[in-house]
């Protein structure tokens, strides 16, 4: 590999750090160009390194990195938005960094997608707004956007008929399928048309817009996609 190519830069938001060795920092960034890919801050925890209190967590920034054969080390770091206000409340941050893991779990390394970039930095920039309902929104538009989950047809899975006049139907989470109460199996729950049809309307939305909009506002009882987010979550 030639000098020149083991430079590179990139655009990302630092997602998690974590210390190791002797004032090292292990960083997990989403970069434009790279994905979710990690690089070590040599000595950031260190008086006098260049990197001191420049890469925090859900900074939003442009780094400087070196390919090295395990994992890339930043050479320097620029923050363009920081949140530093998210680190100032307690409460926020804890919430923020729960569906941050969360998203972090069903994400593949080094895979580009600028959209999944937008949904992170969408849900930072949307700070003050982010309670559970728009933390399960966020996670719900990123397993869309992964392909775990797609829009809910208004039919029976099993007799075609049409459940779009019907009050409620009965849902599988293992299969993302519906079907009316004749034809619904033992691992089906009962969920309302109401639940059915808002979630296929976020499906339509992006994050943003559903913030702007405040769209969470009727999702007050929606629970049908907390309980995808788990059943998701106990399979990956």
């Amino acid at each position: 590999m030639s000098l020149e190519s083991r430079y590179y830069y990139e655009e990302g938001i630092i997602l998690f750090k974590k210390k190791i060795g002797e004032g090292d920092l292990l960083l997990t960034i989403y970069g434009k160009e790279k994905g979710k890919f990690f690089a070590i801050a040599k000595g950031a925890l260190k008086i006098k390194n260049r990197l001191r209190g420049k890469v925090s967590i859900f900074s939003v920034g442009r780094g400087h990195f070196v390919k090295r054969r395990e994992v890339d080390l930043l050479i320097s770091w620029e923050s363009y938005e920081k949140f530093l206000e998210i680190l100032e409340d307690v409460d926020k941050f804890i919430l923020i960094s729960d569906y941050i893991r969360r998203a972090d779990k069903f994400i593949p390394l080094e895979v580009k997608d600028l959209v999944i970039y937008s949904y992170f930095y969408d849900f930072l920039k949307s700070w003050r707004l982010i309670d559970r309902y728009l933390g399960d929104v966020f996670l719900i538009k990123l397993l869309q956007r992964l392909g775990y989950m797609g829009k809910l047809e208004l039919k029976c899975k099993k007799c075609v008929k049409d459940l779009s006049k019907n009050d409620y139907m009965y849902f599988n989470l293992r299969d993302n399928v519906v079907y009316c109460e004749e034809c619904k199996d033992i691992g089906s729950v009962k969920v309302d048309l109401r639940e059915v049809m808002e979630f296929n309307e976020i499906l339509d939305k992006t994050f943003d817009e559903i913030v702007r909009e405040k769209y969470i506002n009727s999702l007050d009882n929606l629970n049908l996609i907390g309980r995808m987010i788990e059943r998701i979550e106990q399979e990956v």
